[in-house]
């Protein structure tokens, strides 16, 4: 079944309540949850499906649910994004912290933080696109718990009869309800004070871009070099800035992995050299959409810091955005310093070709 099958399969043969979108996270989950209960209460029954994706057999199950649905995303794809383009059921988006999100996702499932970061960024990739696709309900969590929910059951109320006020009071759930939940898996002040401070100036950069509510706001991201990775197996991300150039011709570091948003970026990249002697063969690359959008081969023959500033075009936000460095032949000596990354969204001058170019700055 091709996906444009699928999504009219759940739009015409499903009675869908309501779709939830949020961050994956306690706080989604638990809100999910409390809604199918409160559905349920008011129905009778009340099925629940993760449409991430909409992979055939969730399609059949969906469609062939003799109870009222609920469907929830914490990181829809596009498919899932086109067909909220289309949904005639209210579709509710929590607006939630993208770093409490992440501070949460390390300490739960005990990942890396360039791990939580790629997952987080590709969630918020799929929300901005349910955002710009469809109608949504924005629902912001400073209201509350109580808050949150009334507000998803009341645009749930839109597809069907009842949902009285009155009757859901005793399924909301408190604010201590909440807290016993997120203790529960361990989220506390402890866990984001054992963070480094590499960590929390990663986890800002981030939040600084991806904690907008439509991708249209997110415009620069500062790159935190820490979320590089080392060349050199077993390509652990780089905690260190300064690259020791000695040894074979190999990939120096490459990453982020992050997600962008379409449309026309520049990137800027600073950083020093020295012991160049005799002088090193390096090359700098961006890869987006699948392909090398730009590079460069240049000589470090001299002591110094550098600058380099490319553009390209993103025209697929579902894959990732990588800059890579190069060390292009064997080299005896040499260090090459990372000092900042960063890219920013700009208007595209028509009929000019991208600019690339490298300048010794002092």
């Amino acid at each position: 079944m091709q996906a444009e099958e699928i999504v009219h399969a759940v739009l015409n043969l499903a009675d869908v309540k309501v779709l939830i979108c949020g961050l994956p996270g306690a706080l989604t989950h638990y809100i999910v949850d409390q809604c199918r209960a409160a559905l349920a209460s008011e129905y009778g029954e009340c099925a629940v499906f993760n449409v991430n994706n909409m992979a055939p057999d969730t399609c059949d199950q969906i469609t062939t649910s003799r109870a009222p649905v609920l469907l929830w995303a914490d990181s829809p794809d596009r498919d899932t994004a086109a067909m909220a383009g289309r949904a005639d059921f209210p579709i509710c988006v929590l607006d939630v912290s993208f770093a409490e999100t992440v501070v949460e996702f390390m300490c739960t499932r005990d990942v890396a933080l360039v791990d939580a970061l790629r997952v987080m960024a590709l969630a918020k990739i799929g929300m901005w696109q349910v955002v710009e696709n469809g109608e949504v309900h924005r629902v912001g969590t400073k209201g509350g718990l109580e808050g949150i929910i009334r507000e998803i059951i009341d645009a749930a109320a839109l597809r069907g009869p009842g949902v009285r006020g009155n009757s859901m009071a005793p399924t909301l759930p408190s604010q201590t309800a909440l807290q016993a939940a997120l203790t529960a898996h361990g989220i506390d002040e402890v866990h984001a004070s054992a963070m480094t401070p590499q960590e929390v100036e990663a986890i800002a950069f981030y939040d600084v871009f991806y904690g907008h509510w439509r991708a249209s706001s997110a415009t620069r991201l500062d790159v935190p070099l820490c979320v590089l990775y080392s060349g050199v197996p077993p390509h652990r991300p780089n905690p260190e800035p300064t690259l020791d150039l000695v040894g074979p011709q190999r990939v120096l570091t490459f990453g982020p992995f992050a997600y962008l948003p379409e449309g026309h970026w520049d990137l800027h990249f600073q950083f020093t050299a020295s012991e160049n002697t005799p002088s090193n063969s390096v090359m700098l690359d961006v890869f987006a959409d699948m392909e090398v959008k730009a590079s460069i081969n240049f000589e470090l023959d001299k002591d110094g810091e550098f600058a380099y500033a490319c553009e390209f075009d993103i025209t697929d936000t579902w894959h990732t955005f990588e800059f890579r460095t190069h060390l292009r032949r064997g080299a005896i000596g040499g260090l090459l310093k990372l000092k900042s990354l960063r890219v920013s969204r700009k208007e595209r001058v028509l009929d000019i070709a991208p600019k690339i170019n490298l300048c010794h700055v002092q």
